[in-house]
């Protein structure tokens, strides 16, 4: 008995998942920020779509994706082995829950779910590894580039200039500190009573040496790298008009903003949007250019690998994996 209900509240939470998916995915794409209008509009200027390009950012989310599961495989590898095809599907089904929670939290409830071996809260913690390098790839080379763009923010070389220049350094050098000193949160959990529970799984933190964690930082920047030249793919097949140089740099600048300001998914959209077309109007006035190249970045590395997640979370059975 228990056992059906365990069941029927397992296919009402896959429901409640598709219904908030699609009604995220319609409503943000085409009631509030009218991607279909930005089309429309962009038609109507008779720019010439480059479709080669288009079609090469859009391939690249295989490999972007392929990045991300290879990273998550070897994270986990101690503990248990997964195919490369498991980790795209944990992953992806990571993606389809992080796309309906607050700054992407149900990412570790969606891939841990495909494990039948390791520890679930432990696997948890051990994606916070991967997210971690992830970001601190994002923060640094986005410190960097603002500062080799500083420019344009501070036209005027003063005393604030230098500042922001050694604001710039010590959050490439804390982040590197930072990301190679992990295991002081396992020390830190202990000082707090309320951690008590799980203080055990801040050990996870202790487990990977520096060549570990240098080999997923690599992993994280390839990734970065990839999802760049999807970016600067995009720009060119709508016709942005900026140059790589300057399209790298101030891509850097859009990825460390949306990283660092907190915002409930729902919100995420706009975000890209609004800090895109404020960094890239310094050197272009290709508005529609701009919008459709970051909606278009959200659609093919986000929407994308949410759907198909969305089918492997309908087609997965819970149960019947715990019972393994």
């Amino acid at each position: 008995m228990k056992e059906q209900r365990k069941k029927r509240l397992l296919q009402l939470l896959k429901a409640a998942i598709v219904i908030y998916t699609f009604i995220y995915v319609y409503y943000k794409a085409f009631v509030d920020y009218d991607i279909d209008q930005l089309i429309r509009e962009y038609s109507a200027t008779l720019e010439h779509l480059s479709p080669v390009a288009l079609a090469l950012a859009v391939v690249l989310f295989v490999l972007n994706w392929g990045l991300e599961a290879q990273k998550w495989r070897f994270l986990i590898g101690a503990q248990e082995r997964l195919s490369l095809l498991q980790a795209y599907k944990a992953v992806f089904s990571g993606s389809t829950i992080s796309l309906i929670t607050p700054n992407r939290i149900g990412e570790y409830a969606g891939r841990v779910i495909h494990l039948q071996q390791m520890d679930k809260i432990k696997a948890a913690f051990t994606t916070v590894v991967g997210s971690f390098a992830q970001l601190s790839i994002t923060v640094m080379v986005g410190s960097i580039c603002f500062a080799l763009q500083l420019d344009l923010f501070i036209p005027q070389h003063s005393l604030a200039t230098q500042m922001v220049v050694v604001l710039c350094i010590l959050i490439v050098a804390g982040t590197m500190l930072l990301y190679y000193n992990m295991w002081l949160l396992s020390a830190l959990s202990q000082r707090f009573p309320l951690l008590n529970k799980i203080t055990r799984y801040f050990h996870v933190f202790e487990e990977y040496n520096s060549k570990a964690l240098t080999t997923v930082l690599i992993l994280s920047l390839l990734r970065y790298a990839v999802f760049t030249l999807q970016y600067l793919l995009l720009l060119y097949a709508f016709k942005a008009n900026v140059s790589a140089l300057d399209a790298v740099q101030v891509v850097a600048i859009i990825f460390f903003v949306q990283a660092v300001v907190p915002t409930f998914t729902l919100s995420d959209l706009g975000i890209r949007g609004a800090s895109a077309l404020y960094f890239f109007s310094f050197f272009t006035n290709k508005h529609l250019a701009i919008l459709l190249s970051a909606y278009g970045l959200w659609v093919i590395n986000l929407i994308v690998p949410a759907l198909l997640g969305l089918i492997l979370i309908l087609r997965y059975r819970i149960l019947e994996h715990r019972n393994k």
